[in-house]
């Protein structure tokens, strides 16, 4: 799809201009989280090949080409997004979390083990491509205050979701035929079972855009 892009933009505005809009433009890649949080915790097949540690380099090397290969198609602004607090998301806390429904301990450590690993290859990345800024986009934290503290931040609902049955509905499966949609998604930090309500991202986004803005410059 990026390919595509380019060749669009090629064809709108021309190959010099297209090259200054990849350099200047800001890319994201958000990588790992279904492959964590799904793949490895909710099947058992990764987990007989391989340890959290393991498995997280497997998918870290493939995020590292899937960056070569934008910065060989001219984009040199690229952030790439941590996991987030994967064992207190709803389905997680509904599967695993017991009748209390906590947080699930392992899946919280496997994405801490997963982001230290990748801050320190990005970090190491960096240093390889000439004029690239490369960014590590920590919302691991910001989701975990939330969660940890949502009355401080207006939310009545942290470990429940606005759409969904036993907090386990998702996408498509979340709409005006769902038999359960909250009457104020604003008070909830979940809009799902699986992602965040819109207020939730626009006060990670905020977050983010000041912590880390000036490292794309």
């Amino acid at each position: 799809m990026f390919k595509e892009y380019i060749g669009k933009l090629k064809g709108a505005v021309g190959e010099e201009r297209t090259a200054y809009i990849l350099e200047k433009s800001i890319v994201l890649i958000s990588m790992g989280s279904n492959d964590i949080a799904g793949t490895y915790f909710l099947t058992p097949y990764r987990r007989v090949h391989y340890n959290v540690r393991q498995y997280s380099r497997r998918l870290i090397r493939l995020t590292t080409r899937f960056i070569l290969e934008l910065y060989r198609l001219g984009a040199r602004r690229i952030g790439t997004v941590s996991l987030s607090a994967l064992g207190c998301i709803p389905m997680q806390r509904t599967v695993r979390g017991g009748i209390k429904r906590n947080c699930v301990e392992p899946v919280t450590k496997a994405a801490q083990v997963y982001n230290t690993m990748l801050y320190q290859s990005l970090m190491a990345l960096k240093k390889t491509l000439s004029g690239s800024r490369i960014v590590y986009l920590d919302v691991h934290n910001s989701l975990n205050m939330l969660i940890q503290h949502p009355n401080q931040f207006g939310f009545e609902s942290v470990d429940r979701a606005c759409c969904g049955i036993a907090s386990m509905e998702l996408d498509l499966f979340c709409s005006t035929f769902s038999l359960k949609i909250c009457t104020d998604a604003s008070k909830y930090v979940f809009w799902d079972s699986y992602h965040p309500t819109e207020r939730t991202y626009s006060i990670i986004t905020s977050d983010l855009i000041k912590k880390t803005i000036d490292q794309f410059v």
